[in-house]
């Protein structure tokens, strides 16, 4: 559970939940958001799943876009990652994000437990995310979890360009 005091809630998404996504997204990821348009058509996409954190009073506090079927990765795809899993499947943590007032209280390790105990119970092998190397509150997060670095994407990111690393879990 977060360490801040207020109660939250975990919930998927829901179409109306997507304008306060977007802003949110823009204050988190600047250049690099997902636009309104951008996010309508991933929710609309049925293997991606929005997971939100709200207080009591449905105020956002952090966020996760988890990747299922075809947008999860075979072990075989993941550059570099000697698991010897064959053609088990790795959920994908497409985007994860705390607003910055909120960022240190638990809110995305909260998010990222729940999310990876519902992937382990439908039967993933792991989960996969790519991270900026200078995020480094988030390479703790990842760290702390059981994730660990498999290879370097070089130019991944654009904005500012930057490498980006691929980290792994495995259940």
């Amino acid at each position: 559970m977060p360490e801040n005091k207020d109660v939250t809630v975990i919930r998927r998404a829901e179409a109306a939940d997507l304008p306060r996504l977007a802003e949110a997204e823009q204050v988190c990821f600047g250049q690099e958001a997902w636009d309104a348009e951008g996010l309508e058509w991933l929710f609309n996409d049925l293997e991606v799943c929005f997971w939100l954190l709200e207080d009591e009073a449905g105020k956002l506090r952090s966020w996760v876009v988890w990747g299922k079927g075809t947008r999860s990765f075979q072990a075989a795809d993941i550059p570099a990652f000697s698991g010897d899993l064959g053609n088990h499947r790795f959920i994908r943590v497409m985007s994860i994000a705390t607003l910055p007032e909120f960022r240190g209280s638990g809110f995305a390790r909260s998010l990222l437990v729940e999310g990876l105990e519902k992937a382990q119970a439908e039967g993933y092998s792991g989960a996969v995310l790519e991270v900026r190397p200078r995020n480094f509150p988030a390479r703790r997060l990842y760290e702390s979890l059981g994730f660990y670095r498999v290879a370097v994407l070089p130019a991944w990111f654009q904005s500012p360009e930057e490498d980006g690393e691929i980290w792994v879990k495995q259940f």
